[in-house]
């Protein structure tokens, strides 16, 4: 087991095999090839971390970018002005001041933040989202789980398999629902509200807008799976 506690400086961990538990009041981190639990506490600037075998908690105040990427175990992340946690990331997560990307993720799925453009891209599983001032961009595989996308001041758009099977609750107010899909969209008193199934029904896209639109689109030929 390492334990670290660092007052001014950066921390670089390679190949760790005992439990990680670190806490920082200032500088970089950066860890590759542990193959047991991180725990990553305090205040911090750049973070960038790969191939975790076991589950990888950070909590606190990022000042920097943050890159993560090839976590086998879960993932828990949580700061003043993002929640993320996710089962598996094959992929990638990457978080700026403006911006927050997951790429290959198996869910569920879990993103809470505001004033950042959220893109989840090639997510498995449930899906669960909330964002205020910014839009949210998601493009799900193959086993489709079901969804629940809040937004205030900003657009969303989901993008799904041709041939999923799903059903849709979806409201946009003071904004328009636009859909690849055979869905009844009702629109009365600046509001946009859309319903029906897809493919005789399936898990429950539960999506709702203030101040936005609503896309919900089918995945191109030929899309990543």
């Amino acid at each position: 087991a390492v334990t670290i506690n660092s007052n001014r400086g950066d921390v670089q961990l390679t190949s760790i095999v005992g439990p990680v538990h670190v806490t920082m009041h200032r500088g970089d981190f950066s860890a590759s090839n542990l193959q047991s639990d991180l725990i990553l506490n305090g205040r911090m600037n750049d973070v960038t971390l790969s191939q975790v075998t076991w589950s990888s908690t950070l909590n606190g105040d990022f000042f920097g970018d943050v890159h993560l990427e090839h976590l086998v175990g879960s993932l828990r992340f949580h700061s003043s002005r993002a929640d993320i946690q996710l089962a598996q990331l094959a992929g990638s997560v990457s978080l700026d001041s403006g911006n927050l990307e997951v790429e290959n993720a198996t869910g569920p799925v879990s993103v809470s933040t505001r004033a950042k453009n959220i893109t989840l891209h090639n997510i498995r599983g449930d899906v669960q989202a909330s964002n205020a001032n910014g839009s949210i961009e998601i493009s799900a595989l193959d086993p489709l789980g079901a969804m629940n996308i809040e937004n205030r001041n900003g657009s969303v758009q989901v993008t799904v398999p041709e041939d999923a099977k799903f059903s849709v609750q979806g409201s946009a107010a003071d904004g328009h629902v636009n859909t690849d899909f055979n869905l009844s969209v009702e629109n009365a008193n600046h509001r946009s509200v859309a319903s029906g199934s897809v493919g005789g029904g399936g898990p429950l896209l539960h999506i709702s807008v203030k101040r936005g639109d609503i896309d919900l689109r089918k995945a191109a030929a030929g899309a990543n799976q």
